[in-house]
């Protein structure tokens, strides 16, 4: 039969069953789907920056400043992003396009014993995160 974004129906009370995820079919198959759809989601952020980028080209468009065009970039790449690189001095930088986001999960903060403390602020700040590695 065809495929339906119905659910099945309940099994009898007492009826055998199986977790899925003992069936290496099933584990290999959630696999391929969950790359699938990591794929997808960065697609969709790749056709998101092309279009910004057309939009700053086309000559009907009120013109972005490059300025404000790399913030969107910027902007769209953190939003997206499984893991972020920034030196602490750039980190600032990246504040207005951080705010837009979801918290990060942690921050990183390496050489640590070499910064001062109020650099290592920046990047805990606009993180939002609640862990942090010195």
């Amino acid at each position: 039969g065809r495929a339906s974004g119905d659910p099945p129906p309940r099994p009898p009370p007492g009826a055998p069953s199986a977790n899925l995820l003992q069936m290496p079919q099933a584990v290999k198959r959630l696999g391929e789907l969950m790359q699938c759809a990591d794929k997808w989601w960065e697609l969709q952020g790749e056709e998101a920056r092309l279009a910004l980028l057309a939009r700053s080209s086309d000559r009907g468009s009120p013109p972005l400043s490059r300025a404000e065009l790399r913030e969107q970039l910027e902007a769209s790449l953190l939003g997206r992003a499984h893991v972020v690189f920034t030196t602490l001095n750039s980190a600032a930088r990246l504040r207005t396009s951080a705010a837009r986001h979801e918290p990060f999960g942690a921050v990183v903060v390496d050489e640590a014993a070499q910064a001062v403390e109020p650099s290592t602020l920046v990047p805990l700040e606009f993180a939002r995160s609640r862990r942090c590695v010195l």
